[in-house]
């Protein structure tokens, strides 16, 4: 028997393996094909109040498709960015988008595509609407999965848990009308499907006629009374059976009800409302099938795979437990790879999640991927952090094939990495740029800070205390003309260097997407939600610059101004002399200099999180015991919101 046609046949069983049938549309359904994208001058489509609460399938298809190759933010938590500004091939990607919009790879309702953490494509087809939840089939496994690792990061289980008997979990149980082997079923067997549970199609009808019996953990004692013995032999992979077992582990060690826990812990936490989440004839909430979420909502479930369990900064899951569910703990074979094609190989199956590599020219991409029949799917494909969103209504498509050959190459060959270091390089080797400054390069490596903060064309940035322009010159150049850099000086900095800034920004035509913003740090109203990055270079230290031991600036209140600033994704770079772990900060004053750990401190109280370091300005011979001075060891550090 082929795996396809193992999932076959249990999607036609609906009480235990907890699959529905999918649903097609009829020839007489199909739209006209000769179909024409409608561009961002119009809306993304919507539903109306009373088409949401109706049923999914009900929905006509679209006159005209939609597609957003600049999508809008609209305040949802995920950071978005220009497709082909940010990073991508635009033409190769609206290529594809017109060919979905034709119906040449079959009936797909959404589209999104998110690069380095920016949402960067989204379009909608047929019965797409960006606010319509979408029916994500067995795309339910693997946010079960992320439920069970929110359960983890809470302590309410923890990783050695996984390896434990399976009804060790469960009080309600009576083991002595077990089938031998029932206690060999750990967490793990279900959540990788090798549970070993085999129920008959005779054991099948008589469950049925008796559905109260599956109340509850009443579900679990009727698998284990019903079952054969659990061998070695039974404990393959055999998609379908492990779900609801996951499910009804993380109802028993949770403080209420699984249904509110996710609802709470996950749900909540990412700010996704509007969504369906079937209940089963146990009473727990459905776990492998059930679920509908809409394509923009299925993105955050994306990132917080691919952000190693956290979202905006905060730890929802355990990076461990990503790391194992996101893997290939096991190889059921390429016999049948869903979604696959010629280019789609070596399928495996994490803790719900699948994967396989992706070949693209002589190189293979591993990608997870959760995933659901009718071609929903949230394809992650880590080394280029890269994610695909599709949803649709097909039988026998592939996704996963298109990803490999159709939108890897979109950014492998014109990757954000090579656009943002042409781009950079492009600006440090600037002829305007005044030779002084060029002397300075050296020693301040402005290219590698550039790219370690990953300052792109059109980002919009602030330089603190800009001084006389050193960097604002390279970032202008570096974001380009839909890029802005405000260069903040007070006015002792403006007296100091005798408005050496204002003579940079005095030649025509050299920094036209600069403005200088003059303003004492503790009067300073920053507008909200404005900036990609805060550069704070050698800087930071002068907030205690004073010789009473106190503070220069406010230091509370500028971090709660850049936190405001900030966008959603938004980062802080400070680059400081750096004094030894553990002086106080009044050597600001004595030293100009801080240590990093103060630094890190003082961000966590302002609200952010270290999320990278670099060494490229580091000197190994130079303690931070002197005054900073000449070539000194330089932190270089970036922060994101918490």
């Amino acid at each position: 028997m082929t795996l396809k046609s193992i999932i076959k046949s249990v999607v036609a069983v609906t009480i235990l393996s907890g699959f529905g049938t999918i649903v097609t549309v009829s020839a007489a359904e199909s739209p006209d094909r000769n179909n024409s994208l409608s561009s961002k001058a119009t809306q993304a489509p919507t539903v109306t109040a009373a088409e949401i609460k109706g049923s999914f399938w009900d929905l006509p298809y679209l006159k005209k498709a939609y597609f957003d190759s600049s999508p809008t933010d609209i305040k949802d938590g995920i950071a978005v960015g220009e497709l082909g500004a940010h990073s991508g091939n635009k033409d190769m990607i609206v290529k594809l988008a017109q060919e979905f919009a034709d119906g040449k790879h079959g009936d797909y309702d959404s589209l999104l595509i998110a690069h380095r953490g920016k949402l960067l494509f989204e379009s909608y087809y047929k019965r797409g609407r960006i606010n319509m939840p979408h029916p994500q089939a067995s795309a339910t496994k693997s946010y079960t999965s992320l439920a069970l690792g929110r359960a983890i990061q809470l302590g309410y289980l923890t990783m050695a848990d996984l390896d434990k008997p399976l009804v060790s979990f469960l009080g309600d149980l009576d083991p002595t009308k077990f089938v031998h082997g029932a206690e060999k079923i750990t967490l793990i067997n279900a959540l990788t499907m090798t549970t070993g549970i085999r129920i008959s199609d005779e054991h099948r009808e008589e469950i049925k006629k008796n559905p109260s019996q599956l109340k509850g953990q009443g579900e679990v004692q009727v698998l284990l009374e019903h079952s054969a013995p659990i061998t070695k032999e039974s404990q393959t992979f055999r998609y379908g059976m492990g779900p609801q077992l996951v499910m009804q582990v993380i109802d028993a060690v949770v403080p209420g009800t699984a249904k509110d826990f996710i609802r709470k812990e996950l749900l909540s936490k990412m700010g996704i409302t509007n969504y369906r989440w079937k209940t089963a004839v146990s009473g727990m909430p459905e776990s492998g099938w059930g679920v509908s979420m809409t394509s923009r909502d299925m993105v955050k479930w994306g990132t917080l795979a691919m952000n190693k369990g956290k979202w905006q900064g905060e730890q929802l899951i355990p990076q461990a437990y990503i790391a194992k569910a996101t893997s290939r703990v096991l190889y059921p074979g390429d016999e049948e790879v869903h979604g696959g094609g010629k280019d789609v190989s070596n399928q495996g199956y994490g803790y719900l999640w699948w994967g396989v590599d992706m070949k693209y020219g002589n190189k293979s991409y591993f990608s997870t991927s959760a995933q659901g029949g009718g071609d929903q799917y949230i394809i992650l494909v880590k080394e280029l952090d890269l994610m695909v969103v599709f949803t649709g209504h097909n039988r026998n498509a592939s996704p996963k094939q298109i990803v490999a050959e159709r939108i890897i190459p979109a950014f492998v060959l014109f990757s954000v990495s090579s656009i943002a270091h042409d781009t950079i390089q492009h600006a440090i080797d600037n002829p305007a740029r005044p030779e002084t400054d060029r002397k300075l390069d050296a020693v301040r490596k402005p290219a590698e800070l550039l790219k370690f903060v990953g300052t792109s064309e059109g980002d919009v940035v602030l330089e603190m205390l800009s001084a006389g322009g050193y960097y604002a010159e390279i970032l202008s150049k570096a974001v380009g003309s839909k890029g802005k850099v405000d260069a903040h000086n007070n006015a002792d900095y403006k007296a100091y260097l005798k408005d050496k800034l204002v003579k940079r920004l005095a030649v025509d035509g050299r920094m036209e997407n600069v403005t200088e913003l003059v303003a004492e740090v503790n009067e300073m109203e920053l507008e909200a939600g404005k900036y990609d990055s805060i550069y704070l270079v050698q800087r930071f230290h002068d907030f205690w610059d004073v010789a009473d031991g106190g503070t220069k600036f406010n230091v509370e209140r500028t971090l709660a101004q850049f936190h405001k600033a900030l966008k959603v994704d938004g980062t802080i770079a400070i680059v400081d002399h750096a004094a030894a772990d553990g002086a106080p900060l009044s050597v600001g004053h004595t030293l100009h200099r801080i240590a990093k750990d103060a630094v890190i401190a003082e961000l966590a109280k302002g609200g952010f999180v270290l999320e990278a370091e670099a060494d490229f300005l580091a000197n190994a011979e130079d303690d931070g015991s002197e005054p900073s001075r000449g070539t000194t060891n330089r932190m270089v550090l970036k922060f994101k919101k918490k």
